[in-house]
């Protein structure tokens, strides 16, 4: 899958990762380097019904934004 990552941390980095298969563990990995808050404060919601957008949080904030944008082929 291609995730796109926008606005993501302070910096507000905006980039795509190739992921396997989406995890919590594979996401987590993609943002953190980004972000200042620990690994373990880092969480994501999805913003629509078909779980393809959504927001990463951390530490009851939103701090960036996340886009499923299609399967690798």
């Amino acid at each position: 899958m291609i995730v796109k990552f926008k606005d993501i941390g302070y910096s507000k980095k905006t980039f795509e990762k190739n992921i396997k298969e989406i995890s919590y563990e594979e996401m987590v990995r993609c943002v953190a380097p980004y972000v200042c808050s620990s690994p373990s404060s880092i969480w994501f919601s999805f913003s629509n019904e078909e779980k393809t957008k959504g927001h990463v949080n951390a530490n009851f904030h939103t701090i960036g934004y996340f886009e499923i944008k299609k399967e690798m082929a």
